[in-house]
């Protein structure tokens, strides 16, 4: 469970703060500066110049523009490109010169040069592209990506125009597709177009789509066929589709908020209940700080009592080996003499469990994890031996047996625990179901809201969204944790019963606060130790024994049973870690529709 809840924890606080920007292999540099001039000619070529500055973290070997040939483009004349104003011949080798690759759909401009770690160039780069812009009886036009989704690094301080041969327009219009924060102005009186934005991501595109006097086009080849009519029914088209997009974003927050209103009420009346139920039952119940075991059942039971199906079989199945221990059907002692004892790996790998009696006194599944840990034939094995070492190889039989038997020992553990059930089912059933509603509404709720964040292009991404989400992804883990707790609701006249196990739980945990010692006779420490594991307590309890083990005699009550704890839940070499593996193994985007169709322009680009 454990495992699972750090896994949704994660996924959701991931999803946050990963703004899906993607790990290029060349991130290693920056784009700080992009400047690009486009000057559309009269025959409806356009001349394009690119003024990139770049900054290097690490040494390279060039960079790269790359241009989209889609949609009837064309490469006309020569490409030139400088670096630091030097110009770059073509390639024949080397580590310098322009090498240019054709592609099926775009030719991609790659300009070797010896880059330093920690330099800053600056990059020029001047072609021209035959059919940029459309002539039509009616309108000139152009529909073309003048930055592509494939630069490899976010752009930073953007300056884009893009220039008419003349101004005087008047037929004009100028709309802007991108999912970035960038947009392009027309002026008609100029016939010009700027856009300016202090970044844009990675792999976003911008698309400018604009008619004008086809007269400006003079000496471009006509179509002969009107577009003014098409054109605007497609920004129309485009606008209907964003405000759909915008009007189901809108909806789709308010029903993640709604799922986490609703979610957190779910987890306030669930604690009310819990709440109003215990006190109910306790009444005016004062914790005792109390050294007596509250009862004299099993640590396993007492765990099936406390947790239900909540209970952890392993932490049982150690507890149980501590408590047969205590109660003298095993011993621990060390194999070999190795003279003073040393909390070491070494010394662990050193100790053995030896089964002493078996009686009547033993439940099922007592005699259960008897079985796992010397034999099948358990009823002959009286002083048969099992090192601590062999808990931790897959391939022992001890291990093999904790496999075969593993589902086993958690029914029977349930059935001798059945006579002493505490748990009000019912109620309890009731309570868990809303600790999940709980979880499970909000959880929905925040990653509708992160997701919107994230993935649409339709919602507003400002401080305060932010905030909000970060607000919504808190509360889920929140109620996630809340729904993951242990806690049950008991029937009424068990719950002291319950409520005493955990302030006993509680003054095992302080143990270290009080001296070992001053706990009266009347109460043998080594019957803790199995109650420790299943209360959660046995590492403070441990730290607080080894106060008092003597280094040179086992002669102390204390050291049998501190040489147990440290054997079973020391170095991962106890049965429910080593044992767990091998036994589970053995057995078996809202958008809204933003390019206008055109786009034969797209470029892109980084370094090598």
């Amino acid at each position: 469970m454990k495992k699972w809840l750090l896994i949704l924890c994660s996924m959701l606080v991931s999803l946050f703060m990963f703004h899906l920007k993607t790990a290029y292999a060349d991130d290693n540099y920056q784009i700080t500066h992009f400047n690009e001039h486009i000057n559309v000619n009269s025959d409806g070529s356009a001349n394009l110049n690119y003024q990139l500055t770049y900054k290097f973290d690490d040494a390279m070997h060039g960079f790269l523009i790359k241009q989209g040939l889609e949609k009837g483009l064309q490469l006309k004349g020569p490409v030139v490109a400088k670096v630091n104003n030097q110009d770059i011949g073509k390639y024949i080798g080397g580590n310098q010169g322009l090498e240019i690759i054709n592609g099926d759909t775009s030719q991609t401009f790659k300009v070797h040069y010896p880059i330093k770690a920690g330099q800053t160039y600056q990059l020029n780069v001047q072609y021209q592209l035959a059919n940029f812009a459309q002539r039509y009886t009616d309108i000139g036009e152009i529909n073309n990506f003048v930055i592509g989704e494939n630069w490899a690094v976010d752009l930073n301080n953007v300056a884009i125009t893009v220039q008419l041969p003349r101004g005087q327009q008047k037929l004009f219009g100028t709309y802007t597709h991108t999912n970035s924060a960038g947009k392009f102005v027309g002026n008609a009186q100029t016939g010009l177009y700027k856009l300016t934005a202090a970044q844009i991501n990675a792999g976003e595109a911008v698309e400018l789509h604009s008619y004008f006097d086809q007269q400006t086009l003079a000496q471009a080849p006509q179509n002969k066929r009107a577009q003014l009519t098409h054109f605007k029914a497609v920004e129309a088209k485009i606008m209907a589709n964003n405000k759909r997009a915008q009007r189901v974003a809108f909806f789709i927050q308010w029903v993640a908020g709604i799922f986490v209103v609703l979610g957190i009420i779910c987890a306030i009346y669930a604690r009310q209940y819990w709440v109003k139920r215990r006190n109910r039952a306790l009444g005016s119940y004062v914790p005792l700080h109390n050294y007596e075991l509250p009862s004299q059942l099993a640590p396993a039971i007492v765990a099936n009592q406390l947790y239900d199906s909540g209970v952890d079989v392993n932490g049982a199945f150690n507890a149980t080996m501590m408590d047969l221990t205590a109660r003298h059907y095993l011993s621990v002692g060390q194999k070999v003499a190795m003279g003073k004892f040393i909390n070491s790996r070494k010394a662990t790998n050193n100790l053995e469990f030896t089964l002493l009696k078996l009686d009547n006194h033993l439940l099922p599944f007592e005699l259960l994890v008897i079985k796992i840990l010397f034999s099948e034939d358990y009823a002959n094995q009286i002083g048969a031996k099992v090192a601590v070492k062999d808990f931790k190889h897959a391939h022992s039989s001890v291990v093999k047996r904790y496999g075969k038997f593993l589902n086993e020992l958690s029914v029977t553990m349930r059935k001798d625990a059945q006579l002493n059930k505490i748990v009000d089912t019912q109620a309890n059933v009731f309570y868990q179901s809303m600790k999940g509603f709980a979880a499970v509404l909000t959880t929905i709720g925040a990653v509708l809201y992160v997701g919107l964040l994230l993935f649409s292009a339709n919602m507003t991404v400002n401080l305060a969204t932010i905030i909000s989400g970060g607000i919504f992804v808190i509360i889920a883990i929140g109620l996630i944790i809340f729904a993951a707790r242990r806690t049950l609701i008991y029937q009424a006249p068990h719950w002291r019963t319950a409520q005493d196990w955990f302030d006993f739980g509680s003054m095992l945990k302080n143990v270290g606060e009080f001296d070992i010692k001053q706990v009266p006779d009347v109460t043998l420490w080594d019957r803790y130790m199995g109650y420790a594991v299943v209360l959660g307590a046995g590492a403070e309890v441990m730290h607080a024994l080894a106060k008092y083990v003597p280094a040179d005699t086992t002669n102390d009550n204390l050291v049998p049973m501190y040489l147990a704890f440290n054997a079973i839940n020391t170095n991962n070499a106890y049965v429910g870690s080593a044992l767990a593996s091998s036994g589970s193994s053995s057995s078996g985007g809202l958008g809204g529709g933003m390019s206008s169709g055109g786009g034969g322009a797209s470029s892109g680009g980084g370094a090598f």
